[in-house]
């Protein structure tokens, strides 16, 4: 059976003592994408599917209105909207940096002549975050390549300092061996800083073409987008 009741509909229902096991009821069933009904599943889940606690969470008291008391009545809907926008923020927001996968790192550089990059390179490997972004900003004012760009990238990728992140990841050009990477990270910068169009189209096109993020672009698309 398809699930045909509307979110303002639950919010009258939430707000109508009489229509309490109504309420209890169908939200338990729910199984749509709204993601504020969902957000309002989980929380009634929480609470056992206590109708007092739910209002407490959501700091809004149930008072019942009187039959003829209009402005009441839309006074406690505005109440319940608010409060139930917040359950949405706080049950459902999506943590899209879980699919943030950090390269392992360079632990030799292979052109063996920059050995600032070197000892940058090493200093990532070992976790040593903090040190490796000194070397590599020194770098980046003297002798900026793909390497620096990309790591520079990575480092703010994992201190979530994503327009940070995608500054340099902006300016790895297609001809670099890093681009695909750079690209799938661009993505999730964007969703982390819910540009989800942006995101959307860097992963339409990774998925649709033959690279080594390839699969796992397919795969966020699909849970995100389709």
């Amino acid at each position: 059976m398809v699930e045909n009741t509307t979110y303002q509909e639950y919010l009258v229902m939430l707000g109508d003592s009489s229509q309490h096991l109504v309420f209890i009821n169908k939200i338990k069933l729910y199984n749509g994408k709204d993601e504020r009904l969902i957000g309002l599943k989980n929380l009634a889940k929480d609470c056992n599917y206590d109708i007092e606690s739910i209002n407490s969470y959501l700091n809004t008291p149930f008072q019942p209105a009187k039959k003829n008391n209009l402005s009441l009545k839309i006074a406690a809907g505005i109440v319940l909207l608010i409060g139930l926008s917040i359950v949405s923020l706080f049950y459902f927001k999506s943590d899209y940096s879980k699919y943030y996968i950090k390269d392992i790192g360079m632990p030799n550089y292979m052109g063996g002549s920059i050995n600032n990059l070197a000892n940058a390179n090493s200093e990532f490997v070992k976790g040593n975050y903090d040190k490796a972004e000194l070397l590599y900003n020194q770098l980046e004012q003297t002798n900026t390549n793909d390497t620096v760009l990309f790591y520079l990238s990575e480092l703010n990728m994992i201190k979530k300092n994503y327009e940070n992140a995608l500054n340099y990841q902006t300016q790895i050009t297609s001809s670099s061996v890093y681009y695909n990477d750079a690209q799938y990270n661009m993505a999730i910068a964007n969703l982390c800083l819910g540009k989800k169009e942006k995101a959307q189209s860097i992963l339409l096109q990774l998925k649709v073409t033959n690279n080594q993020r390839q699969n796992d672009a397919s795969t966020i698309y699909k849970e995100v987008f389709e």
